[in-house]
């Protein structure tokens, strides 16, 4: 029997730590799963970070809640801790 090997799985950064509470979100909570693909998500921008949303084009606003579906680029930049998934 076959035992997969998880060594990678915290690579992406989505699992423990990725969803730590920043100062900003009062209801941060931790995700035992990494968003998929295509999926709409809540995210909030890491405290000092300034950071362009794609998907709009501008800047995200300092401590406020935005959606976002899922991309590359956006299990990039929760893994990066830029940005922080709130909901």
């Amino acid at each position: 029997m076959a035992v997969a090997d998880n060594k990678g799985a915290g690579e992406i950064g989505i699992g423990k730590g990725a969803a730590s509470k920043p100062s900003n979100a009062t209801d941060a909570k931790t995700f035992d799963t990494p968003p998929r693909l295509g999926e709409t998500i809540t995210v909030v921008v890491a405290d000092d970070h300034s950071l362009f949303n794609n998907e709009i084009g501008i800047d995200f606003a300092q401590g406020e809640q935005a959606t976002q579906v899922v991309t590359i680029t956006t299990l990039r930049r929760l893994a990066d801790g830029d940005l922080v998934r709130v909901g």
